[in-house]
């Protein structure tokens, strides 16, 4: 049973809903969500049911509505993704647990209060409660264990694209340029994250502004949740910066694909508390430059350090992005960024993702751990099939009882 809040746009969904449909034939799994809403990702021929939770409401009746849940499917093993419902789990400690962990830091200011307890106190209760502690990158382990969260029970698992699905192609790129309105020659700029503080929409379009001065007919596309022109929040602040008309507001996009192959440079402004964004890798793996702030763990993607910028700052933020576009074309650009999609295709595949995800998941159920080795994981497959697990997985913007 995978049990998260809703399937909307976003980095953990989507590393959900890879995983499940995906995953060999010897684990079974089921969706369960919180939130009674149109799904975003295709979970394929697994069965979703939801809790009939509101957003925004508090609903005491999701808790035991999910131990009801947890009774009715008997999973082998419990998988938490991020802080709320790692937590949560503490009720339900007669199934092995692993949490997930998907945030590098939560400064004081920026995030909520109720989000900081709960990270605190998930740390006391980390050699307690989960079997496994499982981070998406070595900078999100660091920031954990530093905070007190249990040494001996974390491992790095790196979220994992499938290379194969984002192929550049000029057809596909002019097509999706077209149907933008955006011209042949004309600089296309994209960001691809929700609206929310963490990703400081300010920063970037306080650099697009900038941009705007050389590149007066560039055009930025924002993509998310909240990216919409309803959202009057967002209109404001385009109209503060006097970008708005050069604002493209597409919100929740399917083809991924067409996005990253429309757009010139993926910019990525974060303030705080990024680990391993998944619109990185796939923009990397579709051979799209990358402007960054340094907030996330990129170590292993090589990229250049011009192309890594202190958060915060949207003069160097727009500088690095003038400075790239002014290589765009060049063969060594190519051959550049060539390279690091061969990277991620060797360090964070897909297929390594979900062969990690299942070798802890066995190695955590007591059925099948009996059955390992000294030498590593089980490779029986006959007594591997039946079994099945849960992940619990959490929205920062909604809990079971309440939302942050």
């Amino acid at each position: 049973m995978q049990l998260i809040p809703s399937l909307l746009q976003g980095g953990a969904e989507r590393v959900l809903s890879d995983l499940v449909t995906h995953m060999p034939d010897t684990v079974s799994s089921s969706v369960v969500t919180l939130l009674d809403e149109e799904p975003a990702f295709d979970v394929g021929s697994i069965p979703i049911t939801t809790l009939g939770i509101r957003r925004g409401h508090a609903d005491p009746r999701a808790i035991p509505r999910l131990l009801a849940q947890v009774r009715k499917l008997k999973p082998d093993v419990i998988h938490a993704w991020m802080y709320h419902c790692n937590l949560l789990t503490a009720c339900t400690l007669s199934t092995p647990i692993i949490w997930s962990i998907h945030n590098t830091t939560l400064p004081s200011g920026q995030t909520r209060l109720l989000t900081r307890t709960v990270d605190r106190l998930s740390a006391v209760l980390s050699p307690v409660v989960p079997a496994r502690i499982v981070y998406c990158a070595e900078k999100a382990r660091q920031e954990h264990e530093a905070r007190g969260y249990m040494v001996s029970k974390g491992i790095v698992i790196r979220n994992g694209v499938d290379v194969a699905c984002f192929p550049p192609n000029e057809r596909l790129r002019a097509a999706k340029r077209q149907e933008l309105g955006i011209r042949p020659d004309d600089t296309l700029l994209g960001v691809v994250a929700r609206f929310d503080p963490q990703k400081d929409f300010a920063n970037v379009l306080a650099a697009f502004a900038r941009v705007l001065r050389q590149r007066p007919t560039a055009k930025l596309a924002l993509v998310g949740r909240g990216n919409e022109p309803s959202n009057t929040e967002l209109v404001a602040l385009c109209r503060s910066f006097d970008v708005l008309d050069h604002v493209l507001f597409l919100g929740v996009v399917r083809d991924i694909h067409g996005i990253l192959s429309a757009i010139d440079i993926l910019v990525i402004g974060s303030a705080f508390g990024e680990a391993l964004p998944m619109a990185a890798l796939e923009a990397a793996a579709a051979h799209v430059p990358i402007i960054t702030t340094d907030v996330a763990d990129f170590a292993e993607l090589g990229f250049a350090e011009e192309d890594i910028v202190p958060s915060g700052n949207s003069e160097r933020l727009a500088e690095a992005v003038l400075a790239r576009l002014a290589k765009q074309g060049q063969p060594e650009d190519a051959h550049r960024l060539s390279e690091i999609a061969a990277r991620v295709d060797a360090t964070f595949s897909l297929q390594t993702m979900i062969r990690e995800y299942v070798r802890v998941y066995f190695e955590s159920c007591p059925r099948t751990s009996q059955l390992r080795g000294e030498n590593g994981p089980l490779t029986n497959t006959d007594q591997e099939k039946d079994l099945t697990y849960s992940i619990l997985s959490d929205e920062k913007e909604l809990l079971p009882w309440g939302g942050i």
